[in-house]
């Protein structure tokens, strides 16, 4: 996922123009193979800069790239893989787009909890994460950052964690039969699995919208990292 886009114009300049005074008022200084700050046992943690994990495009086939929106979205903030327990962890290492190029920060825990929950559950899904794990899995990333959230969404959330007869919500129960035309989503049929691919597409973007939001209005609160 990503935080920085566009031109040297407008909202986008001015945040470029924040984070690099930020940068110059306060950075750290890591090895290339050094991690974050811990309060206790590391978890396991791998600094993958430009890997851009968090930058999803396995996560929905090819064939639903372009109806997803992801595509033509520009991702603006990515984080390492990470794999480990969020209780030990003091900051959390993203990287952010700032014209076209994607600079390293440390994000305090404290600071922006939600944020670096949603980061760390995205970067532990991938192509290979079975497909309705997947979902469960991005939603609870969407739950995380995102207000208000889209009904439907949540609906398609419900509908693969539960079976059919728990399924009692009459909100839940009509978005359904209005998008599926069934209660029950079966992934091997592709208008199916476009219809749920689509709604992921909607949360990873939703979800680098929000992040880049609240990244962007708290700049100052980043720690620039240099010397990776």
């Amino acid at each position: 996922m990503s935080l920085f886009h566009g031109g040297p114009v407008g909202a986008s300049a001015t945040i470029d123009r924040k984070l690099r005074q930020v940068r110059k008022e306060a950075t750290v200084s890591i090895d290339s193979g050094a991690g974050v700050t811990l309060a206790g046992p590391p978890p396991i943690l791998r600094w993958v800069p430009m890997q851009l994990h968090a930058v999803p495009r396995d996560v929905i086939p090819l064939r639903f790239a372009k109806a997803s929106g992801i595509q033509s979205h520009k991702f603006r903030v990515t984080a390492s893989h990470f794999r480990g327990s969020l209780d030990y962890l003091k900051d959390f290492p993203v990287c952010i787009r700032e014209s076209d190029q994607w600079v390293q920060y440390f994000a305090p825990l404290k600071l922006f909890p939600r944020e670096i929950e949603a980061l760390a559950i995205l970067s532990g899904v991938d192509g290979e994460t079975e497909r309705q794990s997947r979902y469960i899995n991005i939603h609870s990333a969407y739950e995380a950052v995102v207000r208000p959230r889209d009904v439907a969404l949540s609906a398609i959330r419900h509908a693969l964690a539960h079976p059919v007869t728990a399924l009692t919500r009459p909100a839940v129960r009509a978005t359904l039969l209005r998008r599926f035309g069934t209660l029950r989503i079966d992934l091997r049929k592709h208008e199916h699995q476009k219809i749920v691919f689509c709604a992921i597409g909607a949360m990873l973007i939703a979800i680098d919208n929000a992040v880049y939001q609240s990244f962007s209005a708290r700049a100052e609160e980043l720690v620039p990292v240099v010397g990776t």
